[in-house]
């Protein structure tokens, strides 16, 4: 039976439920309200009657769990609110339901983790993790690339939006070809390596690019803990 839609739709009541109509007759929302604020659940419906949001108010702000789905019905993302701020925990799927970013909120600004995965893979691999604190960037963060057949292409590390740290490449096959060391966005040291592994090239802050020719002595080949030293 088809709902008789008003041409001019009715003022929300202060108290009780406000029900809303696509113009098929299909219901689009229903809202509670208290002293003529939202406060409740609020729930919307596609004009196929297929749900798609659901969230909680509180006294006109949202407070609580907010969910929205896919045309598929498959989740879309979850996001916490407290007092009409992001406050916990926002996490998001791509349409096929693979997990793409999670991250966390508190009092409307991102504090703490934010790591995000690549949707073009079953595997769903990781490609980026930020660490924020107060709305700001804060500590290290990691990012990865991906060859085509999964396997790592590249990875590195930044602080205050400066490389910072090892950078590495891989060949498609998985052999490390180079890496980069720098400090707050200035290169410190470059090592290459050939495809059986032998080292090729070497770079240190005491000295210009060098091409090698093996043996190498050790007391040249910078190691992760010499760099951490000089931090």
């Amino acid at each position: 039976m088809t709902k008789k839609i008003n041409k001019k739709p009715s003022p929300p009541p202060p108290n009780g439920v406000d029900i809303k109509y696509h113009l098929n007759g299909e219901v689009e929302s229903k809202t509670s309200y208290m002293d003529g604020k939202k406060n409740g659940m609020k729930t919307c419906w596609r004009v196929n009657g297929k749900k798609w949001a659901e969230e909680m108010w509180k006294a006109g702000k949202k407070h609580g769990l907010q969910t929205v789905w896919y045309e598929s019905e498959q989740k879309w993302y979850e996001i916490m609110w407290k007092d009409g701020k992001k406050n916990g925990l926002q996490t998001k799927w791509e349409s096929g339901g693979a997990m793409v970013r999670k991250s966390t909120w508190w009092d409307g600004n991102q504090h703490g983790m934010d790591t995000k995965w690549d949707n073009t893979s079953t595997r769903n691999r990781k490609t980026k993790e930020q660490m924020w604190w107060g709305g700001k960037k804060h500590g290290i963060t990691k990012r990865w690339e991906w060859n085509a057949d999964d396997t790592k292409s590249s990875a590195e590390t930044f602080r205050g939006g400066k490389t910072h740290g090892v950078t590495t490449w891989w060949d498609e096959d998985g052999t490390k070809r180079r890496e980069t060391y720098r400090i707050r966005g200035k290169k410190y040291a470059r090592i290459e390596w050939d495809n059986k592994g032998k080292v090729t090239w070497i770079e240190l802050p005491t000295s210009t690019q060098t091409k090698i020719t093996p043996p190498i002595p050790k007391s040249r080949l910078i190691t992760h803990r010499h760099l951490k030293t000089t931090t």
